[in-house]
């Protein structure tokens, strides 16, 4: 008897192992194998140029992720939420992702306002979120809970610099937005010049409403500055070029890395040849060695995406591909375990995206530096990369 009674105790005790194993895989899925992530996109309203790629790459990937078999025997579903650009109901959104639906993460929002908007309730529901925002804003003060996959400012401005180093312009004239990303930019570039030895002759702001940028050109003319940089995340900037044209304002013009759209390109149409702005390699994947560790993942996005779509990618597109990758990518590391997925994210290292190579830490919640950018221009209507001389 005392021999049946031990083996029914070692039975007892394997089955709550083996179902405390599978709590710790599964801890957020249902009953019908099926794990949840939440998507807050600005899928329409004003910044609909954003969260529409954003939400067509993100369920083109969840058909590729569930077609090839998920983990555990699971199956990902992808609950998108369209914040038409509002935060108040981007607040709502995420309400109901982490309290109804018990999503284990949330990837966006699309923007800064609605990201600082749901910051607060995922760090206090422990709900990992990736935004797909601009803004360095949203990693200040760097918080336990928030990632984001768009490059920050600072590299980029000093890639800016180093480029104005070789081509020997010493004098600048800046124009930007009045958001939140205009104002930003404006600060790393005062922030950062003197360092290179550039000096910020005049600085301009602009709404998103501007139709004209003759009068701001004229005094940066007048300033007889070598060289102008725009940063801002407004459509307006697409007509900065043929101003600078029609005042015969001959000199280079760099813009933020929000200007690489194909739209902005054909907006701006020949005004915009020979225009200068770095961001991620996804626009020129086709001229990488074939040994570059993004060329088969770049070019197979954009294939993918233009196969199923009848579109070009977006930057704004790579970024929610990242973050959805890089959730998945913690899964299969740790399991369906919400409480285990900002961990291995925080401590995720040369993680190959469409963005750049991302490295995160404890201090740094982007995983991205300078080595992740490229320096493009405009020749005949195309992105081709930017030779300074």
């Amino acid at each position: 008897m005392k021999i049946l009674k031990i083996i029914s105790l070692i039975v007892i005790l394997l089955i709550i192992i083996t179902v405390s194993g599978c709590s710790t895989k599964s801890d957020t899925s249902d009953s019908k194998g099926i794990f949840k992530i939440g998507a807050i996109l600005s899928i329409t309203g004003p910044y609909s140029r954003y969260g529409s790629p954003q939400a067509r790459t993100l369920k083109m990937l969840v058909e590729k992720i569930n077609s090839e078999g998920m983990l555990w025997g699971k199956k990902l579903r992808l609950i998108i939420k369209d914040s038409k650009g509002d935060p108040e109901t981007a607040f709502q959104s995420a309400k109901n992702l982490i309290n109804t639906e018990k999503v284990i993460a949330i990837i966006g929002p699309s923007t800064t306002d609605e990201t600082l908007k749901i910051r607060d309730i995922c760090n206090k529901t422990g709900t990992t979120m990736i935004s797909l925002a601009s803004t360095d804003s949203v990693l200040k003060p760097l918080t336990k809970y928030v990632f984001k996959t768009s490059q920050k400012n600072e590299p980029v401005v000093e890639f800016i610099f180093q480029i104005m180093q070789k081509m020997k312009i010493k004098r600048i004239g800046l124009i930007h937005g009045d958001s939140l990303f205009g104002k930003e930019g404006k600060d790393q570039i005062n922030k950062l010049s003197a360092k290179y030895g550039i000096k910020v002759l005049i600085s301009e702001q602009y709404n998103k409403k501007t139709k004209s940028f003759i009068n701001i050109l004229k005094k940066l003319k007048n300033k007889k500055v070598k060289a102008i940089i725009n940063w801002s995340d407004y459509e307006a900037q697409t007509k900065i070029a043929k101003d600078m044209s029609d005042i015969y304002l001959s000199i280079p013009l760099f813009h933020s890395y929000t200007y690489g759209n194909i739209e902005y390109i054909q907006k701006g149409g020949q005004p915009a040849e020979g225009v200068v702005f770095p961001c991620g390699r996804l626009f020129i994947a086709e001229l990488l060695q074939n040994t570059h560790i993004q060329k088969k993942l770049l070019l197979n996005y954009k294939k993918v995406y233009s196969d199923e779509y009848s579109e070009n990618v977006s930057l704004s597109g790579g970024y929610a591909y990242d973050a959805l990758s890089i959730i998945i990518h913690a899964v299969k590391k740790t399991g369906i375990s919400k409480s285990r997925i900002r961990d291995t994210i925080e401590n995720l290292k040369a993680f190959t995206g469409i963005t750049g190579i991302f490295t995160f830490s404890k201090k740094d919640h982007n995983g991205l530096n300078i080595e992740s950018l490229s320096m493009y221009t405009i020749n005949l209507g195309k992105f081709v990369l930017f030779k300074a001389h």
